[in-house]
């Protein structure tokens, strides 16, 4: 019979391993200068860029993880979605590293054209 401290450690690994994706990702947001928009629905649509736009925009925040960086694109579209809606947000510039993940971006607004 294993004593108590094995199975809490058996339990704690089965449930870190059942964790939502999400949950295992942290993606902060900072304001990164003056502009300011309203926040978009939730739901809001956005474009994932990789390089910044050659149409004017204005940057609103930066987000950025210190952990687990999402390994794809959708993912990490899916991981930021809310965050850059919220900052009312029309596009999301990221770059993934040079492994392919993706450890941030600059939430970005277009201006009028």
């Amino acid at each position: 019979m294993p004593s108590s401290r094995a199975l809490l450690a058996i339990l704690t690994s089965a449930a870190v391993g059942c964790l939502p994706v999400a949950s295992r990702y942290h993606y902060e947001t900072v304001p990164s200068t003056n502009a300011e928009a309203a926040p978009r629905p939730s739901s809001c649509a956005f474009d994932l860029l990789q390089l910044r736009p050659s149409r004017p925009f204005d940057e609103l925040a930066i987000i950025e993880n210190d952990m687990h960086y999402a390994d794809n694109a959708e993912l990490f579209k899916t991981l930021v979605a809310d965050q850059v809606c919220q900052a009312g947000g029309d596009a999301i510039v990221a770059e993934p590293n040079s492994a392919g993940y993706y450890p941030g971006g600059v939430i970005i607004r277009y201006r009028p054209e």
